[in-house]
């Protein structure tokens, strides 16, 4: 009977086997005709630290039109308002995790102190996440943190195009938050930086992260110049 109990309390035992983990069901379970059940793979964690990062794109939805050179003077103008909201953690065990994460759907729940209850948050898709590494998910929008993308010049030649940008992120919370921007040099590859009014950083030859920290009910401004040439 202990043997019984025992084995009736396993849930999900992982193991690797050849370059991929195995998620073997250490009970049985029972599936009705015709019917479907889900099956929970981990307990649930709790107590996890993690990094919230919001972030604005305003040119994600032209980085990839057709490829060829854009010289029009509208377009990308007009993109998302949206800041989009991601939560990292590491998936380490000393930060209560460091186990083969396999791809499929991740849930967040975040504790309410008003009634010790937990609420939902939001869920993400992840894909196959070995132990040690970061894991970053999105949780959706934010309600209180709103991006604003505008074109302050455009000037064209034969060989050469120049544009101004002007980002305004505007926060209504009533914390500080740190806001990353995300610019992709979407109108031809040989794109150079003249001036720029933060700090910045290019993580490919197209695409520029600018973080900016913006006080509560206050605006952050960031303007560039960027030359194209061919």
């Amino acid at each position: 009977m202990e043997l019984m109990a025992d084995t009736a309390a396993k849930g999900f035992e992982e193991k690797a086997f050849f370059e991929y983990h195995l998620y073997t069901l250490g009970r049985p379970t029972t599936i009705p005709d015709r019917s479907t059940k889900q099956i929970e793979l981990f307990e649930q964690a709790t107590e996890i630290p993690v990094k919230k990062r919001f972030l604005f794109d305003g040119t994600q939805q032209y980085m990839y039109y057709g490829g060829g050179r854009q010289e029009s003077e509208q377009f990308g103008i007009g993109g998302d308002t949206k800041v989009q909201v991601f939560l990292q953690f590491d998936n380490k065990e000393d930060e209560g995790l460091g186990m083969p994460l396999p791809s499929g759907r991740i849930r967040v729940s975040q504790l309410d102190e008003g009634d010790g209850s937990f609420e939902f948050i939001g869920e993400d898709t992840i894909d196959h996440t070995p132990r040690n590494e970061e894991v970053t998910i999105k949780l959706g929008n934010a309600f209180d943190v709103v991006g604003e993308r505008r074109q302050v010049s455009f000037e064209r030649g034969r060989n050469w195009m120049t544009e101004t940008i002007e980002v305004k992120i505007r926060n209504q919370k009533e914390d500080r938050v740190e806001v990353h921007i995300q610019e992709h040099l979407y109108r031809w590859s040989n794109a150079k930086i003249t001036e720029i009014s933060h700090d910045h950083k290019m993580l490919d030859a197209r695409t520029m992260h600018i973080p900016v920290d913006v006080g509560s009910e206050d605006e952050a401004v960031v303007t560039y110049t960027v030359h194209y040439s061919w």
